[in-house]
């Protein structure tokens, strides 16, 4: 699971009667690549030339799809049609695979020797399940069990899909988490810069922060309001002087 955890893949091979149907099952299941079918030479060490042949099935299905193939006579057809089968039967368990797998898994080891001797030329690593009847010496992780019975191929192979799923549950989580992450720090960012800035205004000037019009604005709004207080504080002392010697003068007509 951890292969898969760190984006890898893991190639499920079993070509025996007793395997086929198995292996095709729980690696479509997990949504890994199979080969249940004969083992194509070079499947791993002559890749590129694999790939290129996957790339041709998927030209010629498209072609299918469109409708491109009803253009074409009927023996164009026919042939075709043919080749999609021939490519489809040896190559549809590697339709998903894009590169060279990081981990074979093999439920034969006598079966699948080609497979297990390009996985080792390439040093890709091998779990195999092993029967007492063969040599494990070029198997990296070795399964011992009965190969040949189905109730034992189905719970390895089970098993094996099962910790690929959770491999890929495991790296959904930490990609959701680092996802999480690259969010939040633009908004912790955003934040700092926001502080930043409220501590820097405290900082600058009365014109930095209003601006040379505005202050000069309040300039002259404050001394129309000292000339105005100016002009009216005079009137008001001398209607009180007025209003002082108006008083003696009206108590005395009234004595």
């Amino acid at each position: 699971s951890r292969v898969v955890a760190d984006g890898g893949e893991i190639l499920f091979v079993g070509t025996k009667r007793q395997a086929q149907q198995t292996v095709a099952d729980e690696a479509s299941r997990c949504g890994m690549p199979f080969v249940n079918e004969r083992w194509l030479g070079g499947s791993l060490t002559n890749w590129p030339t694999i790939y290129l042949r996957i790339q041709e099935l998927e030209r010629l299905e498209k072609m299918q799809e469109s409708g491109e193939v009803d253009l074409l006579t009927k023996k164009e057809g026919l042939m075709i049609q043919r080749q999609i089968d021939r490519l489809h039967h040896r190559l549809s368990g590697l339709l998903t695979m894009k590169r060279i797998p990081q981990l074979l898994f093999v439920v034969d080891i006598g079966r699948e020797e080609a497979a297990i001797h390009e996985a080792n030329l390439l040093n890709i690593p091998v779990i195999a399940m092993a029967d007492t009847n063969y040599d494990p010496r070029y198997i990296d992780y070795v399964i011992p069990s009965n190969d040949d019975a189905i109730r034992a191929i189905k719970l390895i192979v089970g098993t094996m899909a099962n910790a690929v799923l959770e491999g890929k549950a495991a790296r959904q989580e930490e990609e959701e988490e680092a996802q999480a992450a690259a969010e939040a720090l633009p908004a912790k960012k955003s934040q700092r810069k926001a502080t930043k800035a409220v501590v820097d205004a405290s900082d600058l000037s009365d014109e930095e922060l209003l601006g040379a019009a505005t202050l000069k604005k309040m300039s002259d709004e404050r001394e129309a309001e000292a000339k105005e207080k100016a002009t009216v504080e005079p009137e008001e002392k001398t209607e009180a002087k007025a209003e002082e010697k108006a008083a003696p003068e009206t108590e005395e007509k009234a004595e």
